[in-house]
């Protein structure tokens, strides 16, 4: 089910922002390239804003229940975005259709937490982020074919019937597992910040992951549709192009979670793949562009899949006391934010970029943001340790 929800949702990735700069766009004194850029940052604040009711709900109704109110919203989200006349309608029904995003994510990954044990974290939640990756990979390709050769429109109504086929699977095949809520149902903000007060804690939601994101959504949803489109590749081309990143991270997952998990060394991948994912960007400055971007993309791909499934499998293990008095679906409901924010700033700060220094000094730009990130968590992992880390699968090299 999860495959196909995001085979669905990947249909757009490839010309969402082309396919805004069709619309109407609204009078708010905003330049052309921010307003296109808002309908992916809106969808990903909206998905952060709801991760939180998501994970209480998981520990509530269960996972099952969760994913299929969660289709509602998406379906349609997918059929209203169809018929979009303006930039504004499409903000609009892109939040609806984040509100579905968000239930779906945090059930799978709830429904995950809750069977996983500590010592194969990574190795679970490669599970869940290769599923992701497959099923992006796939729609990314299948929605330029689309796109091109049925319109726009009516590709988002193929995602819109996607999403009802994927909540059929989740009806015959889910079972309905349930992460026990804690006492304290109402301390979800109280267990978020608590979290977050450790300095380690932090440094992985805010240099670790939160970069990770910018980058992804910021360079790869946003610029570079826009900038192939610009050199002249046709949507079957920018589609091919754009799954070059998840082959890449698809071929390091496993890779990466087997590493962690066996020589506990999450930080030094998280560190490492910053470090490379910038130095990546840096071949816009010597190569062709088309070429160059291919490369940068190859290389973020596979250092986001050296890192991602370590970083996911940290959260839950993170503070015994957070999991077992939030539930670690919940506790998933209230990280997945931090990253979903980042994801929401990466439009809106390529777009600045963009309009600034233009397409080639923005991607490098990007890839500085990924080595100062990279350096910064690096030096607070060199901390003295807090005693209440030592935990699970928060191990450095």
């Amino acid at each position: 089910p999860r495959f196909v929800y995001i085979l669905a949702d990947q249909l757009s990735t490839s010309f969402i922002p082309r396919f805004a700069k069709t619309l109407q766009a609204p009078d708010w004194g905003l330049s052309l390239g921010v307003l296109i850029g808002l309908p992916i940052s809106v969808f990903f604040a909206v998905i952060a804003a709801s991760a939180p009711l998501a994970g209480v709900l998981v520990s509530r109704l269960g996972t099952r229940w969760v994913f299929m109110l969660g289709a509602v919203p998406a379906v349609l989200g997918y059929v209203m975005v169809a018929n979009a006349a303006t930039i504004l309608d499409l903000l609009l029904w892109r939040c609806v259709t984040a509100v579905g995003y968000a239930f779906i994510t945090i059930a799978c990954q709830g429904y995950l937490a809750s069977i996983l044990t500590p010592s194969r974290g990574a190795g679970g939640m490669a599970v869940f982020v290769s599923t992701v990756m497959t099923g992006a990979v796939c729609g990314t390709v299948l929605g330029a074919i689309l796109a091109d050769r049925i319109g726009y429109r009516a590709t988002f109504l193929v995602s819109a019937e996607l999403v009802a086929v994927a909540a059929l699977l989740v009806w015959r095949y889910m079972e309905p597992k349930i992460a026990i809520a804690g006492r304290d149902s109402g301390g979800a903000l109280r267990s978020m910040l608590g979290v977050l007060r450790n300095p380690r804690v932090a440094a992985i939601v805010v240099f670790g992951a939160m970069p990770a994101r910018i980058i992804l959504t910021g360079f790869l949803f946003y610029i570079v549709p826009l900038f192939l489109s610009e050199l002249g590749a046709g949507q079957p081309m920018i589609g091919r192009i754009m799954m070059i990143y998840g082959l890449a991270m698809l071929m390091t997952i496993h890779f990466g979670a087997g590493l962690s998990d066996k020589f506990g060394t999450a930080a030094g991948q998280i560190t490492w793949a910053g470090l490379l994912t910038g130095l990546g960007a840096a071949a816009l400055g010597f190569m062709p562009p088309i070429a160059a971007v291919m490369v940068a993309l190859a290389i973020m791909g596979l250092c986001h899949g050296i890192a991602s499934a370590s970083m996911l499998a940290i959260v839950p293990g993170i503070r015994e006391r957070e999991t077992a008095e939030a539930g670690p679906a919940t506790l998933s409901g209230l990280i997945a934010p931090a990253e979903y924010l980042g994801a929401a700033l990466g439009p809106l700060i390529a777009a600045i970029l963009v309009n600034a220094i233009g397409y080639t000094y923005a991607i490098i730009a990007l890839g500085g943001l990924a080595i100062v990130a990279a350096v910064i968590f690096r030096l607070v992992e060199a901390l003295p340790k807090h005693p209440a880390v030592h935990s699970g699968n928060l191990q450095t090299p």
